[in-house]
């Protein structure tokens, strides 16, 4: 218990340093200038001030929540194959590193009739997947990033999946395809 605290209070100690010092720094110059009437310089002080507050906002938002484009960045790095234009990001999560290193990204992909077709044509022609099936190769379904992306969705209802490298070894990916003819599912696990 003692380690945790110890932890917290480290990185208490060191948002203190990145971020609230500077914050302070630049609102204690805001007032010097209002002081000695150098307003303009107040503005652009003020204007600095903002931007590093909203610089941090962002970055801390990004840690906790997955923007679209960094899913599609996944889809590319797990079929190498472009973004459908007519995708969309339905549902996704990732894990961030663990300590260990370990990565999970996991979302569920709305694309057209067509893109669905194409995309299912490529993989199958792709020597890297092999076809898999969710019933024998499924130890990664009871990831949280999985459960969260494919809520409401039985293995039953994968069509077609594919697979590359193995579970719990090094990188994993899959790539299910779901009756519906529209909707995919794409995991991706790196240690």
């Amino acid at each position: 218990m003692g380690e945790v605290i110890g932890l917290l209070f480290l990185l208490g100690l060191c948002v203190a340093i990145v971020v609230l010092l500077p914050a302070a720094g630049l609102w204690w110059l805001v007032k010097w200038f209002k002081s000695q009437n150098y307003r303009w310089t107040a503005v652009v002080v003020q204007v600095l001030l903002a931007g590093f507050v909203i610089f941090w906002i962002l970055l801390i938002y990004s840690f906790y929540f997955l923007f679209d484009g960094e899913l599609k960045d996944e889809f590319v790095r797990i079929t190498a194959l472009p973004f459908p234009e007519s995708g969309e990001i339905i549902r996704g999560d990732e894990s961030g590193l663990d300590p260990h290193g370990n990565y999970i990204v996991c979302a569920r992909i709305k694309v057209s009739t067509d893109d669905y077709t194409l995309i299912l044509k490529k993989l199958r022609a792709d020597s890297a997947f092999r076809p898999t099936h969710m019933a024998t190769d499924s130890s990664f379904v009871s990831s949280k990033e999985f459960q969260y992306a494919t809520q409401s969705i039985k293995p039953s209802d994968y069509v077609y999946s594919f697979a590359r490298g193995q579970v719990n070894v090094d990188a994993y990916t899959f790539v299910g395809f779901l009756h519906d003819r529209c909707t995919i599912v794409i995991y991706r696990c790196s240690t």
